[in-house]
């Protein structure tokens, strides 16, 4: 037997804001039928039909299915995405209080699928808590949690303040049903305050899932002001789903004091209530504890009728189907999941060789630079090695120069005191070191020149070879690389060509110049 589950198990996640102002002209049934009959617009009448729907989903869910069938066939006249898909929703509904758990399943299944396919995502978030719903209707409190909260998100990014509120009591349902009842509380008090706000239509729900908690608590007077108040509630709003579970709650309050008459009293009223709405759950919940309730009285018959009666309610709501259809539904989702990542994969696989081809490409244009920089490295070091051959003759020039003078210097110490006899002598001598001293400034401005050429000449095809190699790193179009890699080698070119002029330059006029 699957363990009994709360009356609300969920308020009904439905009914979106379409139609308001037929909401704003009619709060009863009366009005509705009214504006149903004047109502001459296919579109207008399928929101009166969809709003009566709405309105007989917790009294009498037959009623409700009869406005729909009328409200289906119009929506496909008109071709309203929308409208169609509350009608599917509000379909699902009402089998789910008819007990035809499976049924309901389908059409949610089929009001989700429309209301992706036309992103609508109120409308898929309200079929998300109807899959959580069916979930904690047959015990998986873990799934029935986790649709619950993609619902909540949903609502909460679309600040849907209404529902939010009754999510956050769907979800401290669940965590009741799951005697987690801390985290029951901490959802059920933040949905409290805004039922009051947005959502007054279920703040009865709020108040029945705190009294559950408070009875848990033993805290028995918390406890029966929120059934008491969750009753006034229900009443004012014409709920029987909402008046039946109230009147339940109060019995076990009173059951868990030790009042049995009053318990038997609450449970008759929750059983007389089930009873007129024909709501199969409600009347399985009611005849349930009000078996109990005549065992503890030592009235065996009563309770031995109604304990039967329970279980032919329990046996009706086909809860073992729905297990079945909804594992089928989780397997379906899978399967479509799958094919979503198999497509993901593809198109990653695709990419990845597109990256390979670029790497590729990258990586030749690399090798061709670094070819190229080898080649220039060569060059630059075969260069260096010229000057500092070249330096180091001119040194020894220097040198030599150095010698002579010295040599100079001591001839004429030594000859000082011939001046005369050799001044012819010291006047050519003179001659000689003005002309060597010219000599020397002609080599110094040779070199001079031979260093300005180095430092600016040779270095520009050197500068614009490594911002091409700069610009190569981009990684640009082949036949940008191919320019790229046709500048470098006319820089190149013109690079061996200015190193062949700046070894003309030291050269030049060797022979002339006599050291």
């Amino acid at each position: 037997m699957k363990r009994k589950k709360s009356i609300f198990l969920s308020l009904i996640f439905s009914f979106w804001s379409l139609g308001n102002s037929v909401f704003a002209q009619s709060n009863s049934l009366d009005s509705l039928l009214k504006l149903l009959a004047q109502s001459q617009v296919p579109g207008r009448k399928t929101e009166v039909l969809i709003a009566l729907a709405y309105k007989y989903t917790t009294i009498y869910p037959d009623s409700s299915l009869y406005y729909l069938a009328q409200a289906e066939k119009l929506a496909q006249q008109t071709q309203n995405p929308v409208q169609m898909i509350l009608v599917l929703n509000h379909q699902g509904l009402a089998y789910y209080d008819k007990g035809y758990l499976a049924k309901a399943l389908e059409y949610f299944k089929k009001s989700l699928e429309l209301a992706q396919n036309h992103q609508k995502n109120d409308l898929i978030a309200r079929n998300l808590g109807n899959l959580g719903l069916l979930y904690l209707s047959i015990g998986n409190n873990r799934l029935a949690l986790y649709y619950y909260r993609q619902a909540l998100q949903i609502f909460e990014k679309s600040n849907l303040s209404e529902r939010v509120a009754l999510t956050l009591s769907n979800i401290g349902n669940a965590y009741i049903d799951m005697n987690e009842y801390d985290s029951a509380n901490y959802f059920v008090q933040k949905a409290l305050p805004l039922t009051q706000k947005h959502a007054p239509l279920f703040e009865s729900f709020a108040r029945y899932n705190s009294g559950k908690i408070a009875l848990y608590r033993r805290q028995f007077a918390l406890a029966q002001n929120e059934a008491q108040r969750a009753l006034q509630l229900a009443q004012k709003y014409a709920d029987k789903q909402d008046l039946s579970a109230a009147h339940l709650l109060l019995a076990q309050i009173y059951l868990a004091q030790n009042q049995l008459d009053k318990a038997l009293a609450a449970a008759q009223q929750s059983v007389g209530v089930a009873e007129a709405s024909q709501r199969k759950r409600d009347i399985y919940m009611a005849y349930s504890l009000y078996s109990k309730l005549w065992a503890m009285k030592k009235q065996f018959e009563q309770a031995y009728r109604y304990r039967n009666l329970a279980t032919m309610y329990q046996d009706s709501l086909q809860t073992e189907n729905i297990g079945n259809a909804l594992q089928v539904f989780e397997y379906e989702k899978k399967q479509d999941e799958v094919l979503v990542w198999q497509a993901q994969q593809a198109q990653k696989s695709s990419e990845y060789r597109r990256q390979i081809s670029l790497q590729q490409t990258f990586i030749a244009g690399a090798l061709l630079v670094l070819l190229a920089v080898i080649a220039i490295a060569l060059i630059i070091l075969k260069s260096r090695q010229q000057i500092k051959q070249r330096n180091t003759q001119i040194q020894r020039a220097y040198q030599e120069i150095q010698e002579k003078q010295e040599e100079i210097v001591a001839q004429n110490e030594e000859l000082r005191h011939q001046q005369e006899e050799i001044y012819h002598l010291n006047t050519h001598l003179e001659g000689l070191v003005a002309e060597k001293t010219a000599t020397i400034m002609a080599r110094n401005t040779q070199l001079s020149e031979y260093a300005h050429f180095n430092a600016h000449k040779l270095r520009a095809p050197i500068a614009t070879i490594l911002g091409l190699y700069e610009i190569l790193k981009l990684n640009p179009s082949e036949t940008e690389q191919k320019f790229i890699i046709e500048q470098i080698q006319t820089s190149i070119i013109l690079l061996d060509e200015m190193v062949k002029k700046s070894q003309s330059l030291l050269d030049e006029d060797d022979d002339d110049i006599v050291v």
